[in-house]
């Protein structure tokens, strides 16, 4: 029996690909379920960076020693 190709494998293979990616960390993390199951998970389009722009403040009330 003639061995196929790699070419023959991925044709008889793509027709049946789902076209939604699979998420297999959202479910199996406590706090991304959590963020999830609230509603406060935002996808976004592509990229290979996110710049998300964050405030804070020092807080004079407390030190360590």
């Amino acid at each position: 029996m003639p061995q196929p190709n790699v070419g023959e494998i991925i044709s008889s293979t793509i027709q049946a690909r789902n076209r939604e990616y699979a998420d297999n960390h959202t479910a199996n993390n406590a706090i991304l379920f959590w963020l999830s199951k609230k509603g406060n998970i935002r996808p976004l389009d592509g990229g290979d960076k996110i710049y998300e722009e964050v405030s804070f403040t020092d807080n004079t009330n407390v030190s360590s020693f």
